[in-house]
């Protein structure tokens, strides 16, 4: 189990992939930090709920995090190497839980990164405009363990996914299609029924002050709870279908 998880994190690590994610991800955090900081009028900006949307930029790495778990297990199918790995490995839901193991820590990196990288371009732009601090310490406290937390979900989420899906191009589109477009208009339209989705009770982490959000805890547990489903769900596909 320790050497698949040091052949996961390698290929994490080395990969072009992950690398073109964090310079992505790194070049739209500074981007919305600094406009989102920039360009709104003081007025706006005082009020606490703008302030951490500022601050909490860093919170869309979750969305690389899933991107690099779906990539991760689909790129495998892709290119064909699930096949020696899992004839090094015959044990696949093994693969499959190292997998998850080393997704959920880059996540968690890419998290941690991405908070840090918009506070302090959001402190500094804010700072130099003169705006007073707003947030609590209990505000930067969510910002940072919920961007680490629900980037880390996300990764784990990303791998099951993309182990049931398979075929990166729809895995990608429609997880994308889904959380940006669909979940959006189901929360806006059917609030009850949207709070409960994926995406939206992952959001109770990085999000402040938003009506019909489900609180705090209730949003971590169903997040959790359609992580571990989609893992379930990713290691039943795995040991059972076929690999060509």
């Amino acid at each position: 189990m320790t050497a698949l998880l040091r052949s996961e994190l390698l290929k994490l690590r080395t990969t072009k992939t992950a690398l073109g994610l964090i310079v992505g991800m790194v070049g739209l955090i500074v981007l919305f930090t600094v406009l989102g900081a920039l360009l709104p009028k003081e007025s706006v900006l005082v009020e606490r709920k703008n302030e951490f949307e500022v601050l909490a930029n860093g919170s869309i790495a979750s969305a690389f995090a899933a991107i690099l778990g779906l990539m991760s297990m689909t790129a495998e199918f892709r290119h064909g190497t699930i096949r020696p790995t899992m004839l090094a490995a015959p044990r696949r839901v093994r693969v499959l839980v190292a997998k998850l193991v080393a997704t959920t820590a880059a996540g968690a990196v890419l998290g941690l990164l991405g908070i840090a990288l918009s506070y302090a371009i959001g402190r500094i732009c804010l700072d130099a405009r003169g705006i007073p601090s707003n947030v609590t310490s209990s505000d930067v406290r969510l910002m940072i363990v919920g961007s680490v937390a629900v980037s880390a979900l996300w990764g784990a989420f990303g791998v099951g996914l993309g182990a049931v899906i398979r075929n990166q191009a729809g895995a990608l589109v429609g997880t994308l299609m889904w959380v940006l477009l669909a979940e959006s208009i189901l929360f806006a339209l059917v609030p009850s029924v949207g709070r409960f989705l994926p995406a939206t009770a992952a959001n109770v982490l990085t999000q402040i002050e938003v009506d019909h959000q489900l609180p705090v805890v209730a949003g971590v547990l169903v997040f959790c709870a359609y992580v571990a489903v989609a893992a379930v769900a990713g290691a039943f596909v795995t040991t059972r279908r076929d690999l060509a």
